[in-house]
């Protein structure tokens, strides 16, 4: 999760012309322990989430890899 000026973001990976593009998308959060953050709003369940979004920009086409 991602912070700046008061909110919060992750960043989801959507398909783009058969390309996978990050889109940085605000979120509320609920509970927060310090390890697992309860997200309330602005996601619908069904996305994919970047594991690591840090050094990663809004609309920057990126290359999805499994773990194996």
């Amino acid at each position: 999760m991602l912070a700046e000026k008061g909110k919060k973001y992750v960043m989801v990976l959507a398909s783009q012309g058969g390309a996978s593009v990050v889109q940085k998308r605000e979120v509320k959060t609920g509970v927060d322990d310090g390890i697992v953050t309860e997200i309330t709003e602005g996601l619908s369940g069904d996305e994919l989430l970047a594991a690591n979004p840090k050094g990663v920009s809004d609309a920057e086409t990126v290359t999805v890899k499994e773990k194996p």
